[in-house]
């Protein structure tokens, strides 16, 4: 056995168990037999050339049964190897070089996606993408689904807040699109999730994505209804993201009505496009008319079983009830909030929660001690920024260090709370400049 625990002749072993004797000179079928021999002494390679059996065995069998086999033998492969490690064996194993693998791969990423499990979403279609880009390469593959794949994986990719990954992913399909029957179609639709990528509040590329957004709108009128929708939700979310909360509000309810009328289009489209509106409404202070939205995106996105967007409108609820509601309610709220967030390792967001549970807690009574809170948000932003960094990060850290700081002396402020959420908000507009304190500004 190697260091790695995997058997050298491994891959001899493979190669002889799919050959069939096809095409091979003396010396191959003599080098052959000696590596299925070899498979009958050793356990690893033998337990292989069994899932490749079953797998193999397993296309020319029952349809319900095909299917049951693949995710059966997918996941027996996968539960033996490091995660790390699955694209690269992947890539590499005849048993797994099949098209209804990689539509299993990106099932079990959507599935633990809404479980918000994102960073697993992204390694299962890593190990499709490796697949896809094997089988392309041997002309196993059209370009049309290869795109496809690549698209799914840059998508968690930007899930998983691995930004850097999902723009590469996207120029790889870009370099392919051009040999599919569609090319101008495909580069459009391409076009679109860098448009989406550029929206993330973490990367915040505001100006290229509405000018992206822009041209898909034209790409995708009278072609696509659904994609022509998801370009004005880009842009909704482009202005909304920049500061423009009414003109938002105005593309995101355009938006909604693109997804009820387009034809394909899924309910949970319409469930996003809600949480836009809703969120504008919180944001302009119509607490009533926000709650009316949220309800409906729940009701969707616990019928998709969306975990991970169910936090997020709690919330976003529980910032409504803090406009015309009880105070120590919403503060309540909000603590629950952070625990699924933290549960969930949603960081990011669970940094925002406990921010607007400071400035809460400093409107009902400023004499009150929030140094425990503002010391553990600077840690997880801090921790953050030095694992992942980028510079809506790398701005949230230097503002709730300060904060941190000041509460420490107790001199945190509720008016300084605000001011370090406002600035996080134009951090997150991709519009901030480093951070200083509200006495050193220059007026």
């Amino acid at each position: 056995m190697t260091a790695s625990g995997r058997c050298p002749e491994l891959q001899a072993v493979i190669a002889a168990f799919f050959s069939n004797g096809v095409n091979m000179t003396r010396e191959e079928l003599v080098a052959a037999s000696d590596a299925l021999l070899h498979a009958r002494k050793c356990p690893e390679c033998e337990r292989v050339i069994d899932v490749a059996k079953k797998l193999d065995t397993a296309f020319d069998e029952d349809p319900d049964a095909i299917q049951l086999s693949i995710e059966r033998n997918t996941e027996e492969l996968l539960t033996r190897l490091p995660v790390h490690r699955w694209a690269t064996v992947a890539a590499c194993d005849p048993a797994m070089q099949h098209d209804d693998v990689i539509t299993y791969l990106l099932k079990r990423a959507d599935a633990v996606s809404a479980a918000a499990d994102m960073r697993r979403a992204a390694d299962y279609t890593d190990t499709a993408a490796s697949i896809a880009e094997k089988m392309y390469a041997r002309g196993d593959l059209s370009p049309e689904r290869v795109v496809e794949v690549l698209k799914d994986h840059s998508t968690h990719l930007r899930g998983a807040r691995m930004y850097g990954a999902a723009l590469r992913v996207l120029g790889i399909a870009e370099s392919i699109a051009p040999a599919t029957q569609e090319p101008r179609l495909q580069l459009a639709i391409l076009r679109l999730c860098r448009a989406i990528l550029f929206a993330d509040s973490n990367v915040c590329r505001l100006d290229e994505a509405e000018e992206l957004a822009l041209a898909c709108e034209r790409d995708f009128e009278g072609r696509d209804p659904r994609r022509l929708a998801l370009a004005t939700f880009v842009r909704a979310n482009s202005r909304r993201r920049g500061g423009d909360t009414p003109a938002a509000l105005v593309f995101y309810r355009s938006a909604r009505e693109g997804f009820v009328a387009a034809e394909g289009a899924d309910e949970i489209d319409v469930a996003f496009a809600d949480q836009g509106i809703a969120t504008c409404l919180v944001n302009l202070g119509r607490a009533v008319e926000a709650r009316q939205t949220i309800a409906s995106a729940r009701r969707i996105f616990a019928q998709h079983f969306s975990a991970a967007e169910l936090l997020r409108l709690e919330w976003l609820s529980a910032r409504a009830d803090a406009i015309d509601g009880s105070p120590d309610a919403a503060i309540g709220a909000l603590h629950t909030v952070a625990r699924s967030f933290l549960e969930a390792r949603l960081l990011d967001e669970w940094v925002r929660v406990r921010l607007d549970i400071v400035a809460l807690i400093l409107e009902g009574d400023p004499a009150s001690d929030v140094t425990d809170l503002c010391e553990s948000i600077a840690a997880m932003s801090i921790s953050l920024d030095e694992r992942e960094p980028n510079r809506s990060r790398r701005c949230t850290a230097e503002a709730l260090e300060h904060l941190r700081q000041m509460a420490l002396r107790r001199s945190v402020t509720a008016e300084l709370a605000q001011y370090v959420r406002s600035y996080i908000a134009s951090a997150e507009s991709g519009r901030a400049v480093p951070f200083a304190p509200p006495n050193t500004l220059v007026m």
